[in-house]
């Protein structure tokens, strides 16, 4: 895993490689900070942070991101079964779905039972692109769609959901992590805040974007369970080297339901051996949220100065 943690900002640069949105400029000062904290709460915050820790050098708190991948109804079984399972451990989750999965007859918008019990999770929802992959198994591509494509996409993506009811998402999870900087400039135009690369998380607006670095665990990398199987050790390698030994400022854990079915429990065990370490798991509604913070508090500091 290349990086786990680092502050950067970038201002605009061209689209690059599959999995890295924005180019990295190697800043890394405390201008850079990410505040933590309990402003702008999304839906499924059930409790408040009682204090504001700053991600930086100077700071020694840690922090989580979990997200159950390819919410759909074709998979619906495994993705209640893991969600109750982290129900059962007490954390902020993600629930990254698919309006359209493989463009068959199983729109969101058609399974009202469905998306009623995703969101009494009360759980933060990420739009996770908009068909996902063909039956055949080739995957929506926004690293390679022009910007007219991916306006398409995602104009299909966010009509679906508002049709199933959900109309307050502001994150992105493209598949397979894959994006460029077309995609990145609809998002800005059609009120995201957010977007998660394979090695980063992307807070943007039209002024600027900035990048949160961070390797992630997966186990789907195949798309098959039975292949999937080979990850089981490598990610217990992965876990152990940079969270256990190397007490990793930021993990992040993808689950989805192609996993095989022993990751689970490895799962469970490496976000329990987290929160054993203290670490605090936030949702991607209160990352945009400390966005908006800092922001603020570097206003008030320059208008106070400024007054003196």
């Amino acid at each position: 895993m290349a990086a786990w943690q680092k502050l950067t900002d970038d201002n605009g640069e061209e689209a690059t490689a599959r999995g890295k949105a924005v180019k990295e400029d190697g800043k890394d000062d405390d201008h850079h900070r990410v505040l933590v904290n309990e402003i702008h709460l999304s839906v499924g915050q059930k409790q408040q942070e009682k204090d504001r820790p700053v991600l930086n050098k100077d700071n020694k708190k840690l922090f989580a991101i979990v997200t159950m991948h390819d919410v759909a109804p074709e998979y619906s079984e495994k993705i209640f079964r893991v969600a109750d399972e982290l129900e059962k451990l007490g954390i902020h989750y993600n629930l990254a779905i698919i309006p359209y999965l493989k463009k068959k007859n199983n729109l969101i918008s058609r399974n009202p039972e469905f998306v009623k019990k995703v969101l009494e999770y009360e759980q933060e929802v990420a739009l996770h692109g908009n068909y996902h992959e063909t039956d055949d198994g080739k995957i929506e591509d926004f690293h390679t769609f022009s910007i007219e494509e991916a306006k398409k996409h995602l104009q299909n993506a966010i009509n679906v959901l508002k049709e199933a009811g959900i109309s307050n998402t502001t994150v992105f999870v493209p598949p397979t992590w894959a994006i460029n900087k077309p995609t990145i400039d609809d998002l800005i135009q059609l009120g995201f805040k957010l977007v998660e690369g394979k090695e980063e998380i992307l807070i943007i607006d039209s002024k600027k974007t900035r990048k949160l670095h961070a390797g992630v665990l997966n186990w789907d990398q195949s798309g098959s369970p039975e292949k999937n199987k080979e990850y089981l050790t490598k990610n217990k390698q992965l876990y152990s080297l940079e969270v256990m030994q190397k007490n990793s400022r930021l993990v992040r854990i993808a689950i989805h339901p192609r996993d095989p079915e022993e990751a689970l429990q490895d799962q469970i065990e490496m976000i329990q051996g987290l929160k054993d370490k203290n670490y605090s798991f936030i949702n991607y509604g209160e990352m945009i949220g400390v966005e908006r913070h800092e922001e603020e508090q570097q206003l008030l500091q320059q208008n106070l100065l400024g007054s003196l």
